[in-house]
Formats: C-alpha cells, sequence, structure tokens
C-alpha cells in the first residue's frame, strides 16, 4: 500500500467482511496493541455487530484522511487520522475541515475515525484501533 488512504480502505474492508483474523494481524505501533476486546469493540461479541462494523457497512460510506502529524515519541513515523464518514451527514467547510459543532454533533453519527501509522515502509494501526475519537480531547488539532 502506498498511502494512508488505501490503508485505510484496506482496513474498512477487513472489518467489513468481518476478517478478525488479518485484523489482530495488522502491526501497531509503538507494540502490539490488539486483544480480544479491540476485537470486540470493532467487531462486536456476543453475537452482535459492533456500531463501528455496522457504520462502515453502510453504503457510501466515504474515507478523508489528515495528517500526517508529529507526536513526540519514539515512533519516528508518520501519523494520520481517517475518518470514515456519511457524505449525506458530514459536510466540509471550504478548507476541507468540520466545525467545532459539527465533529461535536456528528461524532458515531456521521463520522467515525481511527489512527494510523507508517513507518520503515510498514502501514499499521497507532495505538488502539478506533479509541482515538472516543474522548475528544483531539477536538482543536482540526
Amino acid at each position: 500500500m502506498q498511502s494512508a488512504s488505501e490503508f485505510g480502505g484496506h482496513l474498512k474492508n477487513i472489518i467489513v467482511n468481518n476478517n478478525y483474523e488479518n485484523f489482530s494481524a495488522l502491526p501497531c505501533f509503538p507494540s502490539s496493541c490488539i486483544d480480544s476486546d479491540d476485537i470486540n469493540y470493532v467487531f462486536g461479541a456476543d453475537n452482535k455487530i459492533s456500531f463501528i462494523r455496522s457504520f462502515l457497512r453502510r453504503p457510501g460510506v466515504q474515507i478523508k484522511v489528515f495528517g500526517p502529524f508529529s507526536y513526540n515519541d519514539s515512533n519516528n513515523g508518520s501519523t494520520f487520522i481517517v475518518m470514515y464518514y456519511d457524505p449525506v451527514q458530514v459536510k466540509f467547510n471550504d478548507e476541507g475541515y468540520l466545525s467545532e459543532a459539527d465533529r461535536e454533533k456528528l461524532w458515531w453519527k456521521g463520522y467515525i475515525e481511527t489512527v494510523i501509522h507508517y513507518q520503515d515502509g510498514v502501514w499499521g494501526l497507532q495505538e488502539t484501533p478506533f479509541y482515538h475519537g472516543a474522548n475528544l480531547p483531539w477536538m482543536e488539532d482540526y
């Protein structure tokens, strides 16, 4: 994969197709980060589909990438936010961003997101998948 958008599409396909084995095998930075709780969070548990998987299965969901961002850590690579959004609900401003009000109003309704990382020619997940946006301290970042 050559780009963050391609990796974001690959990740979406893994989740939509319920391929938790491939999901579990994705590289993670800074180290292994996918455990059974993460699989249940992303795919669902007890024969119930997760919100993340059901959102990604919606027709027309698109991908938008923000970044690269640089963090002061030992990852030495490029970090990106991948937003999966419903273009019917989510309207970006002229600069390509959401207003603060829309970010708060549409989170987990019109979009979800996760953080990915590129290091040494390898795309992977940054920390726990899809947790980044679960609380909103990043709101001012974009």
